[in-house]
């Protein structure tokens, strides 16, 4: 998989990004989430929107989401002036891919007699 990885950031990086993802649909076994993310980001660069939305999608389905996927298809859609992709995207984003974290707690020992004071972040 490794190789095959490296093919397809150098087809992506090379601009010849149509090749890059038939790279990855016609691997003996299928793509991860590593190839497609590179075939998002090649998307990316070069602009090409309509790829880059299959790769997003797969990566969807592939239950691999991560918050940079969103941003990388936000870019793609700002560098294509599709405005109204990018609100849609970002309702979808918030949702799914962007969760606010809980907050923390932690718990710091001092030198003070009978006094253990608690710190809560994130509130």
């Amino acid at each position: 998989m490794e190789h095959y990885g490296c093919l397809i950031d150098l087809f992506g990086r090379a601009g010849i990004l149509e090749e890059a993802h038939e790279l990855i649909r016609s691997m003996p076994f299928e793509g991860d989430a590593v190839a497609w993310r590179a075939l998002l980001a090649a998307c990316r660069v070069h602009g090409n929107v309509e790829l880059g939305e299959v790769a997003q999608r797969t990566l969807v389905s592939l239950g691999d989401e991560h918050p940079s996927d969103v941003i990388l298809l936000s870019s793609t859609y700002a560098a294509a002036d599709r405005w109204a992709d990018i609100e849609q995207l970002g309702s979808v984003g918030a949702d799914n891919a962007m969760e606010k974290k809980k907050a923390g707690r932690s718990l710091i020992e001092m030198d003070v007699p009978g006094l253990l004071p608690t710190t809560i972040m994130g509130d």
